[in-house]
């Protein structure tokens, strides 16, 4: 088990976390980066990563030992914020149809996400959930590949 003083130096730990993503996305907000879909959707993944942070320090003790509620936060990091700043960095054509197609796929896969995370209200769960949670987590492939065959295609890769 966990000593008091090492749960604490965690909370502290995790708030320290929170603060400096909160000083980097103030930050990167003053210097106007977030023009356009995609940075203003990289902003709105920082700004749930930062809230993520912020509950796991309150004293509520739920979600760092919650299966559903981790692999939740793992995708909005892993596949929210660092493919969509890695598409960004790929494909240099700005607002572009893929990108925008992307960030959406993105956002029903988390979305997905959240209904069978377990707390999500049982009565406005779809039939045959874990069906659909697959199905939608094959969305952001496809523009990812239109992308990849559009850049094969102008010899960019």
């Amino acid at each position: 088990m966990l000593s008091p003083l090492m749960i604490w130096t965690a909370k502290i730990g995790t708030f320290l976390i929170a603060l400096s993503l909160l000083l980097n996305l103030i930050g990167l907000y003053k210097s106007g980066l977030f023009k356009g879909f995609l940075w203003i959707s990289i902003g709105l993944f920082l700004s749930l990563k930062i809230l993520f942070q912020l509950i796991a320090f309150l004293p509520f003790d739920i979600w760092p030992g919650d299966h559903g509620l981790r692999v939740l936060y793992l995708h909005l990091i892993l596949l929210g914020l660092v493919s969509s700043v890695i598409l960004t960095v790929f494909n240099q054509k700005n607002s572009s149809l893929a990108e925008i197609i992307f960030v959406l796929a993105v956002w029903l896969v988390i979305f997905s996400l959240v209904m069978i995370s377990g707390y999500w209200p049982p009565v406005l769960l779809p039939g045959q959930v874990y069906l659909w949670v697959m199905l939608i987590s094959l969305l952001p492939a496809i523009p990812a590949i239109w992308i990849w065959i559009v850049e094969f295609r102008e010899n960019k890769i």
